[in-house]
C-alpha cells in the first residue's frame, strides 16, 4: 500500500508565494517544535475534559489505481456534543507578526476533511495557532466551515493530487516501455562492456549493493547508465553521483545518446547555485528578487515545459528559467522531484549540512556513484568542520552589541584554546564544550536579530562557520573524530576532523533501493569496502577490456626519488625522457608528485628531439585549455604535470593521442598529525598496517594509476608506462596497480632495449 501523510499532500496542493520568504526572529530547532508543541498540549489538556491530542487520522482510497492510505496525527482536537468540533495546528515560530502559512491551513482543512469523512459532524472549526517557544505566546488563525466544505477541499486536494500522479505515471510507464526496446547506442558493445552492463542490471533487480571496478576507458560511464535506465521501474529515480565536472558531463552526454532524439527520458543535471544564477549577485530575497517573488506561481508550468525537453543541462535550465521568470537552480530542483534521472555531485546526498531534504525519501531510488575512489575523502571532508580566526580578530563595530559581544567571546575562546595547546603548530585537543556554546550563542544572536543583511562578508563568514560547528553536532560521533587546534603567523584555528566517514557512507548507500559504488581505481576492493562502510557487500573486478601487451609497464627502481636525493634524480630524469622519445617520437607526460619537483626538472631538462612543456600552479581555466591543445597539435612533445592536479583525473587528450606517461615518485602525501591521528583510528579498528595503507599509500597509489590510466583509452591504444621509485616494487604496493598490468623490474640502462622491442611488436 501506498502512504501519502497529510502534510505532503498539503504542501503539494496549497504551496505559494514567494520563494524564500522572509523570516522574523531566530528560527526554531526541532526539538524546540516538538517541546513547544508537547506544552501547548498539556496546557490544553489541563483546561479542558474535551481535548486530545496526537489524534491519528487515516482514510485509505484509490488513487490513480494504487491502494492508498492519507494519513496523519492532529495536534489537538476538541470533540463537542453540539457536533461542532475544533482542531488545532500548532507551530512554533519566533515572528512577532507572523503571517498564515497556506500550507499549514492546507494542513488542518485536510484534518477537518478527514475527521468530517469519519464522524458524524455539521460543523468544524480549524485552527493554525503559531506559538513562540520561549513565551508560549500565541498567534491564532481560525474559521469555522461546516462538513460538505471540508469533505469537498480533501476531495479537490486529492484529485490535484492524482491528476498529478497519472501524469507522472503515464509518462513513466511510457519512457519504461520505450526503453524496454531500446537498444545499446553503439552497435557493438566494447569488450567486457555487456557484462558490465549485465552485472549492473543484476545488481538493480536484486536490491543488492556493489562495488564494481572497472578500468578508466572501458565505458563503464554508458555500462552503468544504460542498463539502470533499462531496469528503472515507474515509481524509482536513478541518482547518479560524481566527484567533479568532467563525470557529470560524461553522464549526461552517455544519457543522451540513450534517449537520442526522444523525449521519453526526463534527466536533469543540478549545478550549484552560484553557477548558475542568472541575477550576478542580487540577493535570493522576493524584495530584491524577481525569480523569488511569487515563484511557486510560476514554477510548475516552468516544471512542466522542462518535462517535455528530455535531457536538461544548465543551459536549457536557464533558457526555461528566463521564460518563466523564476529561479534557475531551485527550478532544477523541483524538476528532480519528478524527473527520471538526476546528474549532481556528491554533496546533494552525502553532505548533512548542504544535502537536500526532498531527496531525504530515497528508499525506492536507485544510486550511481562514480569516482567511488573519491568518496571516502570527499565525506569525510564533508562531516568536518573549523573555524578559523586571524591572529588579530576583533569585533570593534557591528550591527549590534550582542553580536558583537559573541564574536569577541568566539575570538578569545579560540585563542585560548590554541594558545593552550602548547605553543606554534598543530596539537590535539579535548573536545572544546566552551566554543560549542560561544558558537551557538553567535548563531542565536543572528538569527534572534535578524543581522544577514547587515553583516560585512568577514562576518557573515563566522556566522556559517560557527553554524556549521553546531549543526555538526547533528552527526557527530566521538569515536570517529578529533579535535585540532592550529597555531601559526597568521591566526588560529580549531578543528573537529572526522577520521572515519565509513559509518555515515554506509547509512546513505543502504538508504537507497540498490546501488553501484565504481571507479577505475579501487584497489584492493577490501580497503575499499572498510572506507565506505560496505565489507559485508559484494565486489567485483571487471574483466579489463585492455591486454597486458597494450603497455609496456617500467618499474625503473634506481633514479632515486627520494626528497633528499631529488637533485640527483634531476639528469637521470632527463635521460629517461630522451631514451623513450627516442625510441618512440610522440606526446609524453611527464608527472611530478609536487610542482617544486616539475619546476626544478624544467629548470634542467636538455630536451633532444622535442618540445618540453608544463604547467603551472597559477594555470587559469584557459591556460589548462591552451596546454591541452598545445600537446595535441605537437608531433613530439614531453608535458609536465602534477599528480592530482587537472591534467591526471579532469582532462581527457584522447582515444590514441598518447605514447607515454611517466610517473615519478609513488607520491605519499607528507606526513601530518591529522593523517597520523587517522592512521591511528585504522589501526585500531581494523587492524595493524591499515593505518598507514588508509592514510597514506592509498592515496598517493590513487593518483599514480589515475595519472597513468591517461594512457590506454581504447583497445587499440599502446604506449610506455614508466614507474619511477623502487617503491613500486613492494608487495603492498603492487596490490593497488590494476590487475591487467605485468610491470617489468628495469633499472635505467635497460629501459632503451625493453622500450625499442615493445614498439616493434607494434
Amino acid at each position: 500500500m501506498q502512504r501519502l501523510a497529510v502534510r505532503q499532500l498539503a504542501e503539494f496542493v496549497f504551496r505559494q508565494g514567494d520563494l524564500h520568504p522572509a523570516r522574523e526572529g531566530r528560527g526554531v530547532e526541532a526539538q524546540e517544535g516538538i517541546e513547544c508543541q508537547q506544552k501547548v498540549q498539556a496546557s490544553r489538556q489541563q483546561g479542558s475534559a474535551a481535548f486530545a491530542a496526537e489524534v491519528s487520522v487515516r482514510l485509505d482510497m484509490q488513487i490513480d489505481g494504487v491502494q492508498t492510505r492519507l494519513a496523519g496525527r492532529v495536534d489537538g482536537l476538541f470533540r463537542s456534543d453540539q457536533c461542532v468540533w475544533r482542531v488545532e495546528e500548532y507551530k512554533a515560530t519566533r515572528a512577532v507578526d507572523v503571517a498564515l502559512n497556506p500550507v499549514d491551513w492546507g494542513q488542518c482543512l485536510i484534518y477537518a476533511g478527514l475527521l468530517c469523512t469519519q464522524e458524524s459532524i455539521e460543523r468544524i472549526e480549524l485552527a493554525v495557532v503559531y506559538v513562540h517557544p520561549d513565551t508560549l505566546a500565541e498567534q491564532v488563525f481560525e474559521r469555522s466551515v461546516c462538513a460538505k466544505t471540508a469533505q469537498g477541499s480533501l476531495a479537490l486536494a486529492l484529485l490535484c493530487f492524482e491528476v498529478r500522479q497519472r501524469r507522472h505515471r503515464l509518462r513513466c510507464e511510457a519512457r519504461e516501455a520505450w526503453m524496454q526496446a531500446r537498444d545499446f547506442p553503439f552497435q557493438r558493445y566494447r569488450s567486457a562492456q555487456r557484462s558490465v552492463a549485465r552485472r549492473v542490471y543484476r545488481t538493480l533487480a536484486n536490491g543488492e549493493h556493489l562495488l564494481l571496478e572497472a578500468p578508466t576507458g572501458s565505458g563503464k560511464s554508458m555500462a552503468t547508465i544504460f542498463p539502470a535506465l533499462k531496469y528503472l521501474q515507474p515509481q524509482q529515480q536513478l541518482f547518479f553521483l560524481t566527484n567533479r565536472t568532467t563525470g557529470a558531463e560524461a553522464a549526461l552526454n552517455s544519457a543522451g545518446l540513450v534517449a537520442d532524439t526522444s523525449k521519453y527520458l526526463s534527466v536533469v543535471q543540478l549545478t550549484a547555485k552560484e553557477k548558475i544564477c542568472q541575477t550576478d549577485g542580487v540577493a535570493c530575497e522576493p524584495q530584491d528578487c524577481g525569480r523569488c517573488k511569487d515563484y511557486f506561481a510560476r514554477a510548475p508550468y516552468a516544471v512542466n515545459e522542462l518535462l517535455q525537453r528530455g535531457i536538461v543541462d544548465r543551459y536549457t535550465l536557464q533558457q526555461v528559467a528566463d521564460e518563466f521568470s523564476v529561479c534557475p537552480f531551485e527550478l532544477s530542483l523541483d524538476l528532480a522531484v519528478w524527473a527520471d534521472m538526476i546528474i549532481g555531485d556528491y554533496n546533494y546526498l552525502f553532505d548533512p549540512f548542504v544535502k537536500l531534504q526532498r531527496f531525504a525519501d530515497t528508499g525506492r531510488s536507485l544510486l550511481l556513484v562514480d569516482e567511488a575512489h573519491q568518496l571516502s575523502g570527499r565525506v569525510s571532508q564533508m562531516l568536518s568542520t573549523e573555524i578559523a580566526i586571524d591572529n588579530k580578530a576583533a569585533l570593534l563595530e557591528s550591527p549590534s552589541d550582542d553580536f558583537s559581544h559573541a564574536a569577541n567571546e568566539v575570538f578569545s575562546v579560540i585563542r585560548g584554546l590554541a594558545q593552550s595547546a602548547g605553543g606554534d603548530g598543530t596539537r590535539v585537543i579535548e573536545r572544546p564544550l566552551q566554543l560549542e556554546a560561544a558558537a551557538q550563542r553567535l548563531v542565536e544572536a543572528v538569527e534572534v536579530l535578524q543581522l544577514f543583511d547587515d553583516l560585512d562578508p568577514q562576518s557573515l563568514e563566522l556566522y556559517f562557520a560557527c553554524l556549521r560547528w553546531v549543526r555538526s553536532l547533528e552527526w557527530f560521533e566521538e569515536r570517529e573524530y578529533q579535535h585540532l587546534s592550529f597555531e601559526h603567523a597568521q591566526g588560529y584555528m580549531i578543528q573537529r576532523l572526522c577520521l572515519d566517514a565509513s559509518a555515515y557512507i554506509s547509512d546513505v548507500v543502504h538508504g537507497h533501493a540498490a546501488s553501484i559504488r565504481f571507479s577505475g581505481t579501487v584497489s584492493p576492493l577490501a580497503l575499499y569496502q572498510r572506507l565506505h562502510g560496505c565489507a559485508e557487500d559484494q565486489d567485483e573486478r571487471a574483466v579489463s577490456p585492455f591486454s597486458a601487451t597494450q603497455s609496456a609497464v617500467l618499474v625503473v627502481r634506481d633514479i632515486p626519488t627520494y626528497f633528499r636525493r631529488r637533485s640527483d634524480s634531476l639528469p637521470m630524469l632527463s635521460e629517461l625522457v630522451n631514451t623513450l622519445v627516442e625510441a618512440r617520437p610522440g606526446r609524453y607526460l611527464i608527472a611530478f608528485s609536487s610542482y617544486s619537483y616539475l619546476d626544478a626538472f624544467a629548470q634542467q631538462h636538455s630536451a633532444l628531439g622535442h618540445v618540453f612543456r608544463s604547467q603551472s600552479s597559477a594555470d587559469s581555466a584557459a591556460d589548462i585549455q591552451a596546454h591541452k591543445d598545445f600537446v595535441l597539435g605537437a608531433t613530439s612533445v614531453v608535458f609536465g604535470v602534477v599528480m592530482g592536479g587537472s591534467f591526471s583525473e579532469s582532462v581527457e587528450f584522447g582515444v590514441g593521442q598518447l605514447s607515454g606517461v611517466i610517473v615519478v615518485g609513488i607520491g605519499l602525501p607528507p606526513p601530518s598529525l591529522q593523517k597520523d591521528l587517522v592512521a591511528k583510528h585504522f589501526d585500531v579498528s581494523a587492524g595493524p598496517g591499515w593505518g598507514q595503507m588508509v592514510a597514506y599509500t592509498q592515496p598517493a597509489l590513487t593518483k599514480v594509476i589515475q595519472m597513468a590510466g591517461r594512457l590506454v583509452r581504447s583497445e587499440h591504444d599502446r604506449g610506455i608506462i614508466c614507474l619511477v621509485d623502487e617503491r613500486f616494487l613492494q608487495p603492498h604496493v603492487q596490490g593497488f596497480l590494476p590487475a591487467h598490468w605485468e610491470s617489468k623490474n628495469v633499472p635505467l640502462q635497460q629501459v632503451k632495449s625493453v622500450v625499442s622491442a615493445f614498439w616493434r611488436m607494434t
